[in-house]
């Protein structure tokens, strides 16, 4: 019979987990792509229920719209269960839902004060300004 201590278990149970640079959870099989003209970027989806509800969704095909010189945002089929917080700040390559039904995905890093569910970020944001940078654009979510 193997014995575990509390500490074991504990270890045990965050191996299939990973933190990312704010501290949030995301599982090794979250990734998800995301697809812009030609390229694709591989992003990860953090360990909550907005996510979860999110990654039921794809694949969605989404017409995103400019905001700010900075975003892309359109609205998602249906609400979803949100949390929202004021990150302070925004990173380049965030996926956040702001109510409970507008994607965003950021392609600049910016201070804010507006409140927004995380959901996920792209992990290698190489060309993404350049793709993301002029009016509307069609991207496609789906699993990895």
């Amino acid at each position: 019979m193997i014995k575990f201590s509390n500490v074991s278990l504990i270890l045990l149970c965050f191996t299939s987990l990973s933190f990312n640079q704010h501290n949030l959870f995301y599982t090794k099989n979250s990734e998800m792509k995301i697809k812009i003209g030609s390229q694709v970027f591989v992003a990860v989806l953090y360990d909550n229920p907005t996510a979860e509800k999110f990654k039921a969704l794809l694949p969605l095909s989404l017409k995103m719209k400019e905001l700010n010189n900075n975003e892309k945002y359109a609205d998602i089929p249906g609400d979803l269960k949100t949390n929202p917080i004021n990150p302070g700040k925004i990173e380049i390559g965030d996926i956040m839902i702001y109510n409970t039904n507008t994607l965003v995905l950021f392609y600049k890093s910016f201070r804010t004060e507006y409140s927004y569910t995380k959901i996920g970020r792209i992990v290698n944001t190489s060309n993404l300004i350049e793709l993301l940078g002029n009016g509307s654009i069609n991207v496609t979510f789906d699993i990895n």
